[in-house]
């Protein structure tokens, strides 16, 4: 329904990696960022609620393993 918008992201689990971590940086119409938000979790899978249809999204992920270590 709209106004009940969600993605769902999935990628590959990695070896030696306990967690992930995810940012989702929603993007104005000239490209440059107009909000940010982190996620962090153990599973290969993230679903986002409360997305704005039609907006384009930038998503990166990064590879944890404890509290000291992320790939970059």
């Amino acid at each position: 329904a709209v106004g009940n918008e969600t993605m769902t992201l999935g990628w590959n689990h990695e070896i030696n990696v306990s967690g992930y971590e995810l940012k989702v940086e929603k993007l104005k119409d000239d490209g440059s960022v107009e909000s940010t938000s982190t996620y962090k979790t153990s599973e290969n899978t993230l679903k986002i609620e409360k997305v704005e249809g039609y907006a384009t999204y930038r998503v990166s992920i990064q590879s944890l393993n404890g509290d000291d270590w992320k790939s970059g």
